[in-house]
């Protein structure tokens, strides 16, 4: 997927504006990237702790020395003044309803500080905790119509409005507390208040009056945050406990809980903050350490989020992560505010992890395929139905390509994926296929029996799909196909249509035909090993683009006379295709990487964070609401939304 995965810095300190253009410059960022840098406010405190309104009009992060600052929109920043208030502020949650109606924000500190606000973080008011024992708080969160406020010696408030608060979390046989431990954070799911601290400490409550403790985490060290949620690709809904330590825990039902040590999740850096939202976890911690879980088990590193004063990566600590169900942003050491709309851009990915090599848009709908005969299609680019090809052999077949003319989608590929049996699917939608006959008509000297078929393509009323050793095949119907003779035994890996040609490319080989049935090849200079071709016509001028697995770019005006090397990126590159004016052609390939060219001229580096190589990328969707979809191992799917120019 081509929008960023890496974290913007919010941060500008001293009042210093930082562009979006020179931040975009400084990182190789590009109008593809849909992370937000935000501005003008100016604190180097540490910031602790964060919350919104849930309707993305108010924002509130809370830190050291009682800083406040507040948001109406998540991008711009008010540093709040706070008159006698420099105790340390740990916690901040918002109460739907409470105050006048329009919800309040309560914030929680050292040495029983309380704070109000009902005008969405702009103006505060203290709290009279005379009559409260002494406590640091550490932590607040609101549900089922109260704020529930922990913090150290093991003790728990709650309130109905965040003004009048009553200590909790005592046993009612002793009327003594349930723990000394120290509480680091409380959150609510599921019905539960849950909270966590020191010494791997779990207490929770049904209604935030009546507490149970359960035995403490074995190995759960320090607790630092929990959150509850149902991961995109987990059986249940869970809760995730963090801990300074790094390691991670789940539970279905705050009692019993299952473990993860760092060899497990790969995350070796002590964590302070979770949240979860459309069905991803994400976790913040030390050294600026972003990580990402759609299953609540196996974690994802975000790329390291830059400064723009210093142009290097952000190594302060994350103290907390936030979401209002549609931007992630976290908070930490330095006054750091960082924005994501979507701290991964994985809307999907399949159960059976195969390749996704076939990849298009056509006919309304995107089609992504690959191994295990797995064809997924989405009208949206982020809502993906998986299905399976039927066949009538033993072992699932491996597409390679999906191609589409004449109201028909044609996928070709091979019988599975350790033998080389061409093979051929057609349908008339995208959903419903049908099998053809994988014995090609092949006269001498032609056979292509033992081949695979790699690339398909529809023009001039005929189905033209390429191969391995040379093999091309054409078929006027999508049913009755042809072996035709390409003059190579190189392989040939992608095949487009455009200013009246047939463009055939494979290994140091360019072929072009006029009907599909005839080939003749071109000359071009010290030819790479080319992995995939497309057209479109760009600005009036019928271009060609060309991709290869050395990261070599070659476009052509004139596929049957001159083809031109335009660069050579830094990675192999297996797909290209071309989709709005404004970012044009996108290529990608090894390790995630991607580039883009509004002409296929001059190219411009993409971060993608994808980690897993992409094989395909196509272009579609109904305007405004178009994405470019990127596919590869691993059945990883990406989509980078853009509004059509």
């Amino acid at each position: 997927m081509f929008n960023k995965k890496a974290w913007v810095l919010a941060t500008v300190i001293l009042g210093l504006f930082i562009s979006l253009p020179l931040l975009a410059q400084a990182r190789r960022a590009t109008p593809l990237d849909t992370w937000v840098s935000k501005n003008n406010f100016s604190t180097t405190l540490a910031l602790y702790a964060a919350a919104n309104d849930g309707l993305g009009t108010a924002f509130v992060t809370v830190g050291a020395s009682g800083t406040i600052l507040n948001s109406a929109d998540g991008n711009f920043w008010t540093v709040r003044t706070i008159t006698g208030i420099t105790k340390h502020l740990f916690g901040v949650a918002y109460g739907p309803g409470e105050g006048t109606g329009l919800g309040r924000f309560v914030a929680v500190g050292d040495t029983k500080t309380i704070l109000y606000s009902d005008d969405g973080g702009a103006t505060w008011s203290a709290v009279v905790t005379t009559t409260l024992p002494a406590v640091n708080f550490r932590a607040v969160t609101y549900g089922n119509g109260y704020f529930v406020a922990v913090g150290d010696g093991g003790k728990i408030f709650s309130s109905p409005d965040g003004l009048a608060w009553t200590q909790q979390g005592k046993s009612p046989f002793t009327g003594g507390l349930l723990t000394t431990a120290t509480f680091y954070a409380v959150s609510y799911g599921n019905g539960l208040f849950v909270a966590v601290g020191a010494g791997g400490t779990v207490l929770w409550s049904q209604d935030g009056f009546l507490w149970i403790r359960n035995p403490a985490i074995a190995s759960g060290g320090t607790l630092t945050s929990i959150a509850y949620g149902k991961p995109m690709f987990g059986e249940a809904a869970i809760w995730m406990a963090v801990n300074s330590s790094g390691r991670v825990f789940t539970s279905t039902n705050a009692t019993i809980w299952t473990p993860f040590t760092s060899s497990q999740t790969g995350i070796t850096t002590g964590l302070w903050g979770v949240t979860f939202s459309g069905g991803i976890f994400v976790a913040v911690g030390s050294s600026g350490k972003i990580f990402t879980s759609d299953d609540g088990e196996l974690w994802e590193l975000s790329t390291a989020p830059f400064n723009p004063n210093t142009l290097t990566p952000i190594t302060t600590v994350f103290r907390a992560v936030g979401t209002d169900g549609t931007t992630f942003y976290v908070v930490g050491d330095a006054g750091t505010i960082l924005t994501s709309s979507d701290p991964r851009y994985l809307p999907y990915k399949s159960s059976n992890l195969g390749a996704l090599t076939a990849n298009i848009y056509a006919g309304g709908r995107f089609l992504l395929a690959g191994q295990y005969g797995n064809i997924f299609t989405s009208t949206n680019g982020n809502t993906w139905s998986e299905s399976r090809l039927t066949t009538t052999y033993l072992n699932a077949p491996y597409i390679e390509s999906i191609g589409f003319g004449n109201g028909l989608f044609v996928a070709v590929g091979d019988r599975d994926e350790d033998s080389s049996v061409p093979v051929v699917f057609t349908s008339p939608d995208g959903i419903a296929w049908t099998q053809r006959s994988d014995v090609i008509a092949s006269p001498a000297p032609v056979p292509v029996s033992n081949q695979d078929l790699l690339g398909v393509t529809y023009g001039n009323g005929a189905y033209v799909a390429v191969g391995t050793a040379g093999t091309i095949v054409s078929s006027p119907d999508g049913t009755t196909w042809t072996a035709r003779s390409s003059g190579t035994s190189f392989n040939l890996t992608s095949v487009t249509y455009g200013l009246g040609f047939f463009v055939a490319v494979g290994n140091k080989t360019v072929l072009t035909s006029p009907d599909g049935v005839t080939w003749a090849p071109i000359v071009v200079t010290n030819p790479p090993p080319f992995e995939s071709v497309t057209f479109a016509n760009v600005g009036g001028t019928g271009t060609f683009v060309a991709v290869a697995s050395n990261g070599a770019i070659y476009t052509s005006t004139a596929p049957n006379q001159a083809w031109v090397r335009e660069t050579t990126l830094g990675a192999a590159l297996y797909g290209v295709t071309y989709g709005s004016a404004t970012y044009g052609f996108v290529a990608v390939g090894a390790g995630g990487f991607a580039a883009y060219s509004p002409t296929g001229s001059t190219w411009t580096a993409i971060t993608t964070r994808a980690g897993v190589a992409l094989y395909g990328v196509s272009f579609g969707g109904t305007p405004p609401n178009t994405y470019y979809v990127g596919s590869g191992a691993s059945s990883k799917i990406f989509t980078s939304p853009l509004a059509t120019p």
